[in-house]
Order: structure tokens, then C-alpha cells, then sequence
């Protein structure tokens, strides 16, 4: 139960695990899990670098949901989207990395197997998650290239994609960005995340329907 967490605490560790692969290491620690009191314990750990870092996208998050009671995220009566707005001004924050970027991906290689709204879950972790978003290669700080080093070499040269963890297979709200031969794409099955929605409107049974600023910017998928 996160019952206990402020949205901004859900959206702190959010970006932190959208922007650093800390899943990853403390996957890797041996009896650690996922509960209330490690959420906590990481969130205080890391709270000098949310401060440092995401200050203003922590406010903005919240004056989104604030806001966007009744409007579901949608355009408001003057063309209007709060929920694009956010994402506009985090793209500036975080240089367009991390599918943060707001220009509309156009072009749609065949290369590309896996849509905005598809429901996926990782080969090696299992966790299931939702598509919100995609690069047609990793776009990420050298740090986080550093930090990801693996056998294969063209890993960062694939299609990377924004993904919505599933809170029943982590219980922290996720944000994560993995190569696209890292997951399988699953049916009938939802996913549940705090935002999600935000960028979708409903599930139709095989996948999610994006809301129309996120449509926007994946017109092919």
C-alpha cells in the first residue's frame, strides 16, 4: 500500500527511476524488496539530488494534477493541455532524453515492432508495463550509457522505449526506459500506475487508447 506517499514523493521516485537505472542495483541486492520501508529509504537517501535536480518538475506535476480534475488531461476550451505543457517544460529539463522529447516522431521504421499503448513485460524481470512513449535509439546521459554496459554492443543503437511499470509487480511507481529486445508485448492485460491517466484514455482490451496530445506525438502508432 502507498497510502502513506505524497504525489510528490510518487513523482520524485517516478523520475528517478525513469532517469537513473537504480532498479537495476538494487534488483541486484541480495533479500532486497520492494516494500514500504525501502521506498521510504531510498527516497530519503536520494532526497539532496531530487532537490538539486527536479525541483520545478516535482511543482509543475502537481499543479498537473491539481489542475486536471473534471479534464481528464484533455485540451481545455482555449487548445490548451496541461498534461503537454508539463511534458513540454520537462523535455527542457531533461534535454530531450529518455522519450522526454516533444517533437512528433513522424517517421516509423520497420524496425520499430512496438506501439504507444502496448502493454509489454520484461524478458529477465518480469514486470509488466504499458508503451507511453519511444526513441528510435537510446537517448540518455553518458552516465546512464556507463551504468548499462552489457555484452552486446549495438544495445544502444535499437529502438528505446518509456514504459509504465505495473505496480503489482513493483510496487514503487515506475517510470523505465529499456531497449526494445528486453521485452515481449502481453495481452489482455491492464496495467496499474498512478499516471496513467494521464497519457491514456481507456483500455480497450488489447491495448490503451493515448489521449489526443499524446497521439500527437506518435501519429503512426
Amino acid at each position: 500500500m502507498l497510502t502513506s506517499l505524497t504525489w510528490t514523493e510518487i513523482f520524485q521516485l517516478s523520475m528517478l527511476f525513469s532517469a537513473v537505472p537504480l532498479q537495476y542495483y538494487l534488483a541486484s541486492q541480495q533479500g532486497f524488496k520492494f516494500d514500504q520501508q525501502n521506498l521510504h529509504s531510498v527516497a530519503g537517501s536520494f532526497k539532496t539530488w531530487f532537490n538539486s535536480k527536479f525541483e520545478d518538475i516535482f511543482r509543475e506535476d502537481e499543479v498537473l494534477y491539481r489542475n486536471s480534475k473534471g479534464n481528464k488531461f484533455d485540451y481545455n476550451d482555449e487548445g490548451e493541455s496541461p498534461a503537454k505543457e508539463v511534458l513540454e517544460y520537462r523535455s527542457k529539463k531533461f534535454s530531450d532524453t529518455f522519450g522526454t522529447s516533444t517533437i512528433p516522431r513522424n517517421i516509423r521504421p520497420k524496425s520499430l515492432v512496438l506501439r504507444v499503448g502496448q502493454v509489454v513485460q520484461h524478458k529477465k524481470w518480469k514486470y509488466r508495463g504499458v508503451v507511453t512513449g519511444w526513441d528510435l535509439n537510446a537517448k540518455a546521459p553518458e552516465l546512464w550509457f556507463r551504468q548499462r554496459e552489457r555484452l552486446d554492443s549495438n544495445w544502444q543503437d535499437q529502438p528505446h522505449f518509456v514504459i509504465l511499470v505495473d505496480t503489482r509487480d513493483r510496487p514503487t511507481p515506475q517510470l523505465v526506459y529499456v531497449p526494445q529486445e528486453d521485452v515481449d508485448v502481453v495481452v489482455n492485460v491492464k496495467v496499474y500506475h498512478p499516471l496513467i491517466d494521464i497519457y491514456f484514455e481507456n483500455y480497450d482490451g488489447a491495448q490503451y487508447i493515448p489521449r489526443p496530445w499524446l497521439r500527437e506525438l506518435y501519429p503512426l502508432d
